[in-house]
């Protein structure tokens, strides 16, 4: 199977695909959205999908072990919205944003607003 990532002790380590085309000390931002993205995809609530997903790369991430850490910073029964960062060295690399919104039908107003 092909990966970009392997576990080791908690923390991920890349893979060959995973590194920068342009440098070996380095990873790629496809990786790095990748692993925020599968971080974040852990907290959407069932009859979810996703809508929306950001990511900041504001420090080059190097090519070691990264670990990752994440929060619902918002569940409703409509919209919930999740930040998930990745660490090297308890240092913050990057960030990523999700939001997923509820599917279906629903019955009622699609607002409180008074007409």
């Amino acid at each position: 199977m092909v990966s970009f990532f392997r576990e080791d002790d908690g923390r991920l380590v890349a893979q060959r695909l995973a590194v920068s085309p342009w440098t070996p000390t380095a990873l790629a931002g496809t990786g790095v959205c990748g692993l925020l993205a599968r971080e974040l995809e852990a907290h959407c609530p069932d009859g979810f999908v996703p809508v929306r997903f950001t990511a900041d790369l504001y420090q080059p991430v190097a090519n070691a072990p990264v670990e990752l850490t994440s929060t619902v910073v918002r569940r409703g029964s409509r919209i919930s919205l999740a930040d998930a960062s990745l660490l090297q060295d308890g240092r913050e690399r990057a960030r990523a944003t999700a939001i997923f919104l509820a599917t279906g039908v629903r019955k009622g107003p699609v607002t409180s607003m008074p007409m």
